[in-house]
């Protein structure tokens, strides 16, 4: 298992950094189904961060999530969501979570759906909790 390389706390702030940023909390979602959801997806990110595989940060150019790949592919750089990105899932029928998850993150990071679909592991887990994060914006 590979060892922490920043604090609980840090990664914490991180988390913080992202809601804050696109204005989500658990009182907005009114579900508890949906509250846990989101503490479990938080929870998994917060690890993912404490193992560095994930980076967020604010600056005055906005929000940057950059995602290290286990794989030692070339990092994923989220670009902030956007219409553009968005638009990406008018294909996906509704009920198709994981195909409007893959193909908005997919247009969010410039690799596509298909190479979203080609992550395995832990790097699917990072992608996975960002997409589910980024569906309730």
């Amino acid at each position: 298992m590979s060892k922490n390389v920043i604090s609980r706390e840090s990664a914490e702030e991180q988390i913080d950094v992202l809601l804050e940023y696109y204005d989500l909390d658990d009182d907005d979602i009114g579900n508890a189904e949906k509250e846990s959801g989101l503490d479990m997806t938080k929870h998994k990110l917060i690890k993912h961060i404490m193992k560095g595989r994930l980076e967020i940060s604010e600056s005055e150019d906005g929000l940057s999530v950059i995602q290290h790949l286990r794989s030692g592919k070339e990092d994923m750089t989220y670009q902030e969501i956007c219409g553009r990105h968005k638009i990406q899932m008018k294909n996906n029928s509704q009920d198709d979570w994981f195909g409007k998850m893959y193909s908005l993150v997919g247009s969010m990071t410039g690799v596509g759906s298909k190479a979203i679909e080609n992550l395995k592991g832990v790097d699917m887990s990072v992608c996975e909790c960002l997409g589910a994060i980024f569906l309730n914006v």
